[in-house]
């Protein structure tokens, strides 16, 4: 039976993302096995969701044991030419100076490595847009890349209704609390799916879940038998001797401006 290549170990990761595609995709990269390619709109507006599709092959899974997930980002192309070659570096721009589209997720994986995943993206402001999607092995190596470069023209201006005005702080003079400018109010994050523990050779690894009301950019935690570990405070936690036997579990937490949120994963026995 064929053996998995390069630290192959954990999450290939497939991408879905391009909105108005101004010119073609760029070349894909790929490790033996593995393929990327990314579909969607020609066009795009701001303030409008748009669906993208990922499709692409991994090794069958009688070759290839692991579970496969997919990276997604959207970054702007005034801040970067290119997508960066790896998948961190792509969500820790995209965090910053764009928008984080899909982290972790599984791919959808038939009996012969086949799979399609979507990824929506609903565009802030215009301009142009690199679109990029990666595959990886849940131990930072990217095995698959693709990118789109796409362009997101502005809303159109509509009229205001008769007899409105603008909320209190958005007209010239106008003042919140202690005649500070008023701030948007939303909610805090909110938890729709609840982190899981995978392992992944010598490590553990915490996937965020799904959240809503976040950008991503998260921040974890770990205990061990529900007592917390001190300073595990990263995505992956690497294994040792003390934890066979044990449970663990890994906390993630999101923060917008409206509060905080934790969620908590189920236990995982480590062997």
């Amino acid at each position: 039976m064929p053996r998995c290549t390069r630290t192959h170990i954990g999450r290939a990761v497939m991408l879905a993302g391009a909105f108005a595609v101004a010119a073609p995709a760029a070349p894909a990269f790929a490790e033996p096995g593995f393929t990327l390619n990314m579909s969607g709109p020609t066009t795009g507006v701001v303030g409008q969701p748009l669906l993208f599709r990922a499709a692409g092959t991994t090794p069958p899974p009688d070759q290839y044991w692991f579970p496969v997930w997919f990276e997604a980002d959207a970054i702007p192309a005034s801040v970067m030419a290119a997508c960066p070659d790896g998948f961190e570096d792509a969500f820790q721009v995209a965090h910053v100076a764009g928008e984080n589209l899909a982290f972790a997720e599984r791919a959808n994986v038939d009996p012969t490595g086949a799979f399609t995943n979507a990824v929506a993206f609903t565009p802030r402001v215009p301009g142009t847009w690199l679109i990029c999607g990666y595959s990886e092995d849940g131990a930072a190596g990217t095995l698959a890349r693709a990118s789109s470069t796409v362009s997101v023209s502005a809303a159109p201006a509509g009229p205001a209704a008769p007899g409105t005005t603008p909320p209190v702080g958005a007209q010239p003079g106008g003042a919140g609390t202690a005649g500070a400018p008023a701030a948007a109010v939303g909610a805090k994050p909110v938890n729709a799916k609840a982190p899981r523990v995978s392992r992944s050779g010598s490590r553990l690894v915490c996937n965020p879940g799904r959240w809503s009301n976040t950008k991503g950019g998260y921040s974890y935690g770990w205990a061990v038998n529900g007592k917390r570990k001190k300073g595990a405070d990263g995505r992956k936690l690497r294994i040792t001797r003390t934890m066979r036997g044990r449970k663990l579990t890994c906390s993630v937490t999101a923060t917008n401006a409206a509060g905080t949120t934790t969620a908590v994963s189920r236990p995982l026995r480590v062997s």
